[in-house]
């Protein structure tokens, strides 16, 4: 009889499945419009212990609270929020930690030319959380790649345009940074991978990188990470 396969992140037995992406980031079908596609179906699952598929669950509510808040209206955005409103119903107490780091903000907004300044908010979010939960999310997604027979157990680096960054200014070298991921991104030979695509895919770039790996997240046509394993 086959021995099952080990966990995604330690050496311990896979007697679970965990999602990659988590599974709350695809909406129920119960708050989408009637003739919606069930986005719960065909998910990437990886063989996991108990521990790493239990410990995380509160990063992973997190990340999608934080997720909800920074889509774009959508077909999307508003199904999301209503699960959002429901997480928390459920546990308020993640909603004030998350809004008793937000401050009150002024940006410019460009209208017919002109630069009008707005109210809003910003939310200081907590980058370990974030990055617990999208280094599961990468470390899952490369050991599915590989058909359960390598895992990357060192760490690496997570960086995003839309989260995890310390401030609001615009950081020129980061930019920077972004724009060549970008750029390398755009070629049409990399495939996109998962099951929705308008919910989530991911892509690996690894040619010329000697071992090494790229691996781009797109969440909602919208957020976007990038995973250095290195």
């Amino acid at each position: 009889m086959k021995a099952p396969y080990t966990c995604y992140c330690c050496e311990g037995i896979g007697n679970t499945n965990e999602h990659a992406p988590p599974k709350s980031i695809y909406p129920k079908q119960k708050y989408l419009s009637e003739g919606s596609p069930d986005y719960r179906k065909n998910l990437i699952t990886v063989p996991s212990c108990k521990k790493h598929n239990n410990d995380k669950s509160g990063d992973d509510e997190y990340l999608l609270a934080l997720f909800t808040l920074s889509i774009p209206e959508s077909k999307i955005a508003e199904p999301m929020m209503k699960k959002w409103i429901e997480a928390f119903k459920r546990n308020d107490s993640l909603a004030k930690r998350i809004f008793s780091l937000s401050r009150k903000i002024t940006i410019l907004t460009q209208k017919n030319n002109l630069l009008i300044p707005e109210k809003t908010f910003a939310i200081t979010a907590e980058k370990e959380r974030i990055n617990n939960a999208m280094k599961s999310t990468v470390r899952a997604l490369y050991y599915h790649e590989s058909k359960y027979k390598n895992k990357w157990l060192n760490d690496f680096t997570v960086t995003s345009p839309n989260f995890l960054n310390q401030n609001l200014f615009i950081d020129v070298q980061r930019q920077e940074i972004y724009r060549d991921f970008f750029q390398a991104f755009a070629n049409p030979n990399i495939i996109k991978k998962g099951p929705h695509h308008d919910i989530f895919f991911y892509q690996m770039l690894e040619e010329g990188l000697e071992g090494a790996c790229v691996m781009k997240l797109v969440f909602y046509n919208h957020l976007v990470f990038f995973a250095l394993l290195v």
